[in-house]
């Protein structure tokens, strides 16, 4: 793998040479030249259906070859998944913490090799948690919470989700497991 360099106009690239590219860039993740690390922690979703916060936690991984003459093209794999959470709860209620806990871990933080994308799981905690600003459930009493978490099969463990109101009241539901999609 070939850094590149960047003058005042332009990238410049080495013919015939493998690049890759990770998206967002932290500075403080890069761990190795072989390897990033990843957190999934601090996510916040301001609003009702929200998914604004989710960009900067959304992982994405591209490689390309330079070729000269040719036009270098990345195309960007997304190496997390985004999770909808809709909870039936009392209607109109202001929301400010969502978690998910599970008998297994659920990792918060990962490490991404930069050589072919591959993504290892890290050790996480036993709870997974959103906080929430002006998230109130709808006239119906659905709360909709949206998540980036790892890709990982969760199938065969038990959850339960847990989301408290401004007032302190917590509601908390088992989650019946899908298959991994």
């Amino acid at each position: 793998v070939y850094t590149t360099s960047l003058d005042k106009t332009s990238w410049t690239f080495a013919d015939g040479q493998r690049y890759v590219s990770y998206y967002p860039y932290n500075s403080n993740s890069i761990t190795s030249s072989a390897d990033i690390s990843f957190s999934l922690e601090g996510q916040t979703q301001e609003g009702n259906n929200s998914t604004a916060h989710l960009g900067e936690y959304d992982l994405m991984y591209a490689e390309a070859i330079f070729n000269v003459g040719e036009q270098i093209v990345f195309s960007f794999s997304h190496k997390c998944a985004v999770v909808n959470f809709r909870l039936q709860v009392p209607a109109g209620k202001e929301f400010t913490h969502f978690s998910i806990s599970a008998d297994a871990c659920i990792p918060n933080t990962v490490t991404m090799n930069m050589s072919d994308g591959s993504v290892i799981l890290n050790e996480g905690a036993e709870q997974f948690q959103v906080s929430l600003k002006n998230v109130k459930s709808d006239s119906d009493g659905i709360l909709s919470i949206w998540a980036m978490i790892p890709s990982c099969d969760m199938t065969s463990s038990t959850m339960v989700v847990t989301a408290q109101t401004k007032d302190g009241t917590v509601y908390s539901s088992d989650v019946i497991p899908m298959k991994k999609y």
